[in-house]
């Protein structure tokens, strides 16, 4: 995956404020990543993807649930 792109992508779905702290998370994920020898690449890619539902509309988000058969509990969780 082509984390620039996925940079890119992310910003476009969020506040400035939020997209600078979603950055600064993948810096520590890769941190962490080195430090227990596991994968960087997986651990900042999932770190930017963290907050991307947040500022997804609830519809959205009703139907990815839906259709993917996750928990229907995550229905009922805080949306800002």
């Amino acid at each position: 995956m082509d984390v620039e792109k996925l940079r890119f992508e992310i910003l476009q779905r969020m506040p400035v404020e939020r997209y600078e702290h979603v950055l600064r998370v993948a810096e520590t994920a890769k941190i962490l990543a080195k430090n227990y020898q596991v994968s960087v690449a997986k651990a900042e890619q999932s770190a930017l993807f963290h907050d991307i539902a947040k500022f997804m509309d609830k519809k959205s988000l009703r139907l990815i649930i839906m259709e993917e058969k996750l928990d229907h509990r995550l229905l009922s969780f805080h949306h800002e």
